[in-house]
């Protein structure tokens, strides 16, 4: 009888763990929220790798503008304007919701539950890891895995496996809301490259 109260304590006590953990969709709406619920934020952030690099991305909606030492890239919601400065060139395209998570992690957050399913990977230690796996076989993204700060709900790393095996992989060293930006700033400014060679891919 003793062994069977035991066993009846542990099923309860272990159906209550999961029914309080959150679950992935909790977790990514929760971290969302965070990150819009001002006009604007800014984050810095390290990219591992055998080229690591820091950088930074401010943005507003569905509008950004990221910095790293080899490129800018600007997004208006629509068009996107990649700058390289090896070769002072920038090509313009507009890229799919896909595309943009290879340039932008963050923006898979806006649509997860159209373009892929979600699973927590691991909850622990005031730090959820929530992995994300694309709904089709064609998809060129094997895999995304957010790690949240369950405390404050931001994320504090992304890393994207492609379906070719390659990865990239980033630390957020530091996230905050900003003053409103300026739809200007998410466009490139053409006058600032004058001699930049520009090649359209619409």
């Amino acid at each position: 009888m003793y062994r069977k109260i035991i066993a009846l304590f542990a099923a309860i006590a272990t159906t209550l763990s999961v029914l309080a953990a959150p679950t992935a969709s909790k977790l990514l709406d929760e971290m969302r929220a965070k990150m819009v619920e001002k006009p604007a934020l800014e984050a810095m952030f390290t990219v591992k790798g055998a080229q690591a690099f820091q950088g930074s991305i401010r943005m507003s909606g569905a509008s950004f503008v990221l910095t790293s030492p080899e490129m800018t890239v600007w997004f208006d919601g629509k068009t996107q304007w990649t700058y390289l400065k090896s070769n002072n060139e920038v090509s313009i395209s507009e890229p799919d919701g896909e595309e943009l998570a290879t340039t932008n992690p963050f923006t898979v957050l806006r649509d997860y539950a159209k373009y892929y399913n979600a699973r927590v990977k691991s909850n622990k230690a005031n730090t959820a890891v929530v992995m994300l796996t694309p709904k089709t076989k064609k998809s060129a993204i094997k895999s995304i895995s957010i790690n949240i700060n369950t405390t404050s709900k931001w994320p504090t790393g992304i890393s994207v496996e492609l379906s070719d095996k390659k990865q990239i992989a980033l630390t957020v060293d530091r996230i905050a809301h900003t003053a409103p930006i300026a739809a200007s700033a998410f466009r490139f400014d053409k006058k600032k490259f004058p001699k930049a060679e520009i090649i359209d891919l619409r």
